[in-house]
């Protein structure tokens, strides 16, 4: 194999590791939101639903994390 399929090779398997990431932080993105979420309806006494992951609830998860 010549140096060009080594290149070609090197690519496709940096464009994949790059899919590969950017997967897993959507993933723990929305899996710190739902957590969040989870432990402010906790905290009031309301019940847990999923479905309803507002705008509101990702302002105030940036909220936290900016203190």
């Amino acid at each position: 194999m010549n140096s060009a399929t080594y290149f070609l090779a090197l690519c496709i398997v940096v464009v994949l590791l790059y899919f590969l990431i950017a997967r897993i932080g959507l993933i723990f993105g929305s899996l710190h939101i739902l957590i969040a979420k989870t432990r402010e309806q906790i905290g009031r006494g309301t019940p847990v639903s999923t479905n309803d992951i507002s705008l509101d609830t990702c302002k105030k998860v940036v909220e936290i994390n900016d203190h």
